[in-house]
C-alpha cells in the first residue's frame, strides 16, 4: 500500500511546513507501520499519514509518531517505524 505522511508542529508557520513524505508500506500491524521513502522523517515528530487504498480514491487518515528510522543499504531510501497514535 502506499502512504503520504506529512510531519506537524505547532510552532511552524503554514509556509514553513515541510514538504508531504511519499512511500509504500513495507509491514503493518496493530500498532503501527514500517514506512519506506526516499526522505527521512525527524524521530519522535507528530505525521498526519495517510493510507491509500489500492483501487480506490479513498485514503485512510491516521496520527502517527515516528518512533525509529534506518537508513537502507541503497542510501537513497529509508525505513521509518511509526506508531499509530489514532
Amino acid at each position: 500500500m502506499e502512504m503520504r505522511g506529512t510531519e506537524l508542529s505547532s510552532l511552524q508557520s503554514a509556509e514553513e511546513r515541510k514538504p508531504t513524505t511519499q512511500g509504500w508500506i513495507q509491514d503493518i500491524g496493530q500498532g503501527g507501520v514500517c514506512f519506506v521513502s526516499d526522505k527521512p522523517l525527524t524521530l519522535f515528530a507528530l505525521v498526519r499519514g495517510e493510507i491509500v487504498v489500492s483501487n480506490s480514491a479513498v485514503s485512510i487518515p491516521t496520527l502517527m509518531q515516528v518512533r525509529w528510522t534506518q537508513e537502507m543499504s541503497a542510501g537513497q531510501r529509508c525505513k521509518i517505524g511509526l506508531q499509530f497514535l489514532i
